[in-house]
């Protein structure tokens, strides 16, 4: 399983992803909509992401992926703080991926997410932490297949702050 996108782009659970029962799924644009509840600051925000633990894949896999950590910063746009994209909780761009157990309240996020790519074939994860308009601190476990019989799983930790304004 090729962890190192997943992980660089991801945003804690202790427990692994459940399958809920199929009423409990939400679409994209449902979580959206729960999303739109929060108004992010536009400007210029500073994020970083740190693989706090990872286990299985293929060999020397985990222990490269173990204590990486990037810090980026970017610009969000007006329209972007408006509407918080859903991607950063299934981390990751492409793939189809459905919602269950989201819960967004008092500042606290729980969202329990399945996603299936070409690549890494279906990746369980659940996220949970502080997220506000200026700051947010979420921990995800990834659980998946890193071929037939070969579990893996990785711990990620992300953070972001607002900064100010763009330049």
């Amino acid at each position: 399983m090729r962890w190192a996108p997943l992980g660089l782009l991801a945003l804690s659970a202790c427990q692994p992803a459940q399958t809920p029962p199929a009423a409990a799924v939400m679409t994209e644009e449902e979580v959206a909509e729960e999303l739109a509840a929060i108004r992010i600051e536009p400007g210029l925000w500073e994020r970083s992401i740190e693989v706090l633990s990872a286990e299985g894949g293929s060999a020397g896999t985990a222990e490269e992926l173990r204590g990486q950590r990037t810090v980026q910063r970017d610009c969000t746009t007006p329209e972007q703080a408006r509407r918080p994209d859903t991607n950063f909780l299934a981390a990751q761009q492409q793939g189809a991926c459905s919602y269950r157990d989201f819960l967004l309240e008092n500042g606290r996020l729980r969202a329990t997410s399945v996603c299936t790519t070409a690549e890494e074939g279906e990746v369980g994860i659940v996220t949970e932490g502080s997220y506000g308009p200026r700051a947010y601190d979420l921990t995800s476990q990834f659980e998946g297949s890193a071929g037939p019989g070969q579990p893996a799983r990785v711990r990620i930790r992300t953070a972001g702050r607002h900064v100010g304004p763009c330049p």
